[in-house]
């Protein structure tokens, strides 16, 4: 190939690159110019006293005004690109404009509004221009954003203020799966306690198997409150699986702990607790036990009831035994 030819193959390659390079910054520039024109017929108020003379005068056209959701609208159809749009929008005074906003952002499940959904998410009742039914559709956005989400719906649970949105942040983190229940998960790591308890109680609703260990090593937790919020929230559970790790929490020198392991052991209903629960009342222990040997509600339970009555650590009359006794099936009492 002769010096020429091949100064002229380099010549149409940097051609061919520079078109390229300038037809992708035109598009941009362009589409950004597309944006701020339809929130400009958003944003248009009244026009000033120069421009009303110059629209009197038919030198130039009335701004036209258009309500948000049709700005909105034309807006969601330009895609990505109108994502950093719709973020600003979050900090509208107009509580509608809010709204679609967090609404779209949702839509469009672009990760670039995950910090900015947190904002909204994270304010505190009271705090901020967001409202509570706000902050419930950025969880449901964020939601929609998948795992790169998670730390930021975990972060609710750091919060003084979490109550507001925590049913809403357990339903999404329960959509996301493995990935959001791990991350329940993972806050029991946490050197406040008040965080591993909120934990226990979501991974509670969460309910499954993997919830269920976590809140098995949970049990195991230095710090009391926190192991009895993980005994009470098993019962939840819904499973015959986790029935010796609460067993075991049968004997903590905490009585919360063992008062909540109690319950749940008789909600759950597991007969293989029927002995650990009994051995209870031989060590004096007698809150809750008649309770939950009643709603495990087996024959060898109700044996054991009348077992302890005839062994008088549970009286008859008493008002405990009384309702443990009106809860027990009549064929029941006939096999004991």
């Amino acid at each position: 190939m002769s010096r020429r030819r091949k100064t002229l193959l380099v010549a149409v390659a940097l051609v061919l690159l520079a078109a390229g390079g300038f037809a992708w910054y035109w598009q941009a520039t362009s589409v950004d110019r597309r944006v701020n024109a339809i929130l400009a017929e958003g944003r248009a108020g009244e026009p000033g006293l120069v421009e009303g003379w110059f629209i009197k005068l038919g030198m130039r056209k009335e701004r036209q005004v258009r309500a948000w959701d049709e700005v909105a609208d034309d807006l969601a159809k330009l895609g990505p690109s109108a994502v950093p749009a719709f973020i600003e929008a979050l900090d509208h005074e107009n509580e509608d404009v809010r709204g679609r906003a967090i609404s779209a952002l949702g839509e469009f499940r672009d990760e670039r509004a995950i910090h900015a959904l947190g904002k909204v998410l994270c304010c505190a009742p009271g705090e901020g221009i967001w409202k509570s039914e706000e902050r419930a559709y950025a969880v449901s956005a964020l939601g929609g954003l998948g795992p790169a989400a998670v730390p930021i719906l975990l972060g609710v649970l750091e919060l003084d203020h979490y109550e507001s949105v925590e049913f809403d942040v357990v339903r999404e983190l329960m959509a996301m799966g493995r990935s959001g229940v791990d991350g329940l998960g993972n806050l029991l790591s946490s050197s406040d306690s008040r965080v591993r308890r909120r934990a226990c109680a979501a991974l509670g609703k969460v309910q499954g198997w993997r919830a269920g260990e976590f809140l098995g090593k949970a049990l195991s937790d230095h710090d009391a409150s926190v192991r009895a919020s993980a005994a009470f929230h098993m019962r939840y559970l819904r499973s015959d699986e986790f029935p010796h790790a609460l067993m075991d929490a049968l004997a903590s020198e905490d009585p919360r702990v063992r008062i909540a392991a109690t319950a749940s052991l008789g909600i759950l209903g597991s007969p293989r607790a029927i002995r650990a629960l009994t051995s209870r009342f031989e060590a004096g222990e007698l809150d809750m036990v008649p309770t939950a040997l009643a709603k495990i509600g087996t024959a060898e339970s109700v044996g054991a009831l009348f077992d302890a009555i005839r062994a008088r650590r549970v009286e008859p009359e008493d008002l405990v035994g009384a309702m443990v006794l009106h809860r027990v099936s009549a064929e029941l009492l006939t096999k004991a």
